[in-house]
């Protein structure tokens, strides 16, 4: 019996696998992405397993990848198991091609291989069934999600090797991310005006406004507006989108539970500076949106959370034996990665997560060309010294000739007087 289905363009696999552990399920999900078809066990609502059709994820190309056994031999046992319906792994116990330790090693290493990848994934459909294989159920492997979120973490990241206290940091990092125990911190001043509005009589209109240019409070609202699994209601984008589609008792039900557990900033003059940074970019973003004929809201919002990876990082790597220079490493190499997976786990839109991973990069980017060209063009603007003509053949996507540059370069200085009044 089918009972979660529905697609990764709506609802992220990490709200899945959340929903699945939320309500302790026992079965096997199955995503599917074009031709790839990847399956993920569940016990009592514990990912144990992953499987893969993925070219270079299937058992016996990884094995010969890593030189465990040769390509020759992985074809010639594969063909006879599936002749005489045997188990792959067991034959190359039975044969001693690899020892079990070996394999057991080997096969958990490629399912948190899988699950990095398909955890990226911002389309495709999911299907949960109540079945799980035997040979899964009772086999010795159990995948570890921390694993595969180290992996997220550290992907297409160039840095040195990192120290013993620094790895062991950055895998915390991850296990805090795995139990969704991440939560952004709240400046003490939106706190206190957060608070007055409330005991005003009148208060809505003036809490929302608060809400749409701050990125702390916008990503807690739309990450539990967008908690839920429903694809006739799609994701909700923006505050705004939440807005018209929402009760606002219901949302400002929603903000009046980030006061009351709110966590304090550690470095408070760093989250101030941060956000603000945010805010810059974000009105930045819905003016270059508003000349090239992108939605302006959408691009506010993308602009804004594009800095949320180092803000996190800032927030949880306060352990004073870590090292400055391991710590200013591990943000610099992993911010990007770091806020691109967090917008997965709070499902939060496709477009968000790939321009908060290549606002550095816009050429990489796959989908979602302009938002992404349009907040790497605003975050570039923004810095002193940085000439136009560097940055434009970095957005291909973008009209050049409805790009007025000039005007934008005019505009910061409204812009700043648009943060000092949000953040006095």
């Amino acid at each position: 019996m089918t009972e979660l289905i529905g697609n990764l363009d709506c609802t992220s696999l990490a709200e899945v696998l959340r929903i699945c552990s939320v309500q302790q399920k026992t079965g096997t999900l199955t995503i599917c992405q074009g031709m790839v078809e990847k399956k993920l066990y569940f016990d009592q609502g514990k990912l144990i397993y992953v499987t893969s059709s993925k070219r270079g994820e299937r058992v016996g190309e990884y094995l010969v990848k890593t030189g465990e056994i040769t390509l020759n031999w992985s074809k010639f046992l594969l063909k006879d198991c599936q002749q005489n319906g045997v188990a792959f792994t067991s034959t190359l116990v039975e044969k001693k091609f690899i020892t079990r330790e070996k394999l057991e090693s080997a096969l958990s290493a490629l399912a948190s291989k899988a699950l990095a990848d398909a955890m990226s994934w911002t389309s495709g459909a999911f299907s949960f069934s109540n079945r799980v294989p035997p040979q899964v159920m009772d086999g010795p492997v159990r995948i570890s999600e921390v694993t595969a979120l180290e992996q997220i973490l550290r992907q297409n990241s160039e840095t040195a090797p990192l120290s013993h206290k620094a790895t062991a940091t950055m895998r915390q990092l991850a296990q805090n991310i795995a139990s969704n125990m991440v939560s952004l911190p709240l400046l003490p001043n939106v706190a206190v005006k957060l608070q007055q509005h409330w005991n005003d009589a009148d208060n809505s209109a003036a809490i929302f406004a608060m809400v749409r240019n701050d990125q702390v409070l916008s990503a807690h609202l739309l990450r539990v507006a967008n908690a839920a699994i429903n694809d006739n209601q799609g994701r909700y984008v923006t505050v705004n989108q939440a807005l018209a589609a929402m009760d606002s008792r219901h949302l400002l039900g929603i903000i009046h539970t980030q006061i009351a557990c709110a966590q304090p900033p550690l470095l408070p003059n760093n989250l101030d500076r941060l956000l603000r940074r945010a805010l810059r970019c974000a009105c930045m973003a819905r003016l270059v949106a508003r000349q090239v004929g992108e939605n302006e809201d959408i691009a506010f919002t993308c602009g804004l959370f594009h800095n949320i990876g180092k803000i996190i990082m800032l927030h949880l790597l306060t352990d004073d034996s870590l090292l400055p220079k391991d710590r200013q490493q591990l943000i610099s190499a992993y911010q990007h990665n770091c806020g691109a997976m967090l917008s997965r786990r709070w499902n939060l839109d496709p477009c968000i997560h790939d321009c908060i991973k290549y606002q550095h990069d816009p050429t990489a980017a796959d989908a979602n060309n302009k938002l992404v060209e349009i907040v790497y063009l605003s975050i570039n603007l923004l810095h002193d010294g940085v000439a136009a003509a560097d940055l434009l053949p970095r957005c291909p996507h973008l009209p050049k000739d409805a790009l007025d540059i000039a005007a934008l370069v005019r505009a910061i200085e409204h812009i700043e007087t648009t943060v000092k009044a949000a953040y006095r």
